[in-house]
């Protein structure tokens, strides 16, 4: 649970901070999400034998990983 800072000078909850820590929740989700829908089209792709949905697939999912990535290495600094 968060601990909520008061306004002082109105003595109302201070909720700026409530909004960017749920955002980048939703955004890796949303990143994850894109990557299991994206490794279940590249299976379908790969039993039906359509090699343009496949390569699809494939550069959906890396792309998604390497934001993924990329985010990960953003938070560590």
């Amino acid at each position: 649970m968060r601990r909520t800072e008061h306004n002082v000078s109105t003595n109302t909850p201070d909720t700026s901070g409530a909004a960017d820590a749920t955002a980048p929740d939703f955004v890796r989700a949303a990143l994850w999400t894109v990557v299991v829908l994206g490794c279940l089209g590249n299976m379908v792709a790969s039993f039906h034998d359509n090699l343009p949905v496949h390569l699809t697939c494939g550069v959906v999912i890396l792309l998604a990983a390497g934001a993924l990535v990329a985010r990960a290495l953003r938070a560590r600094r």
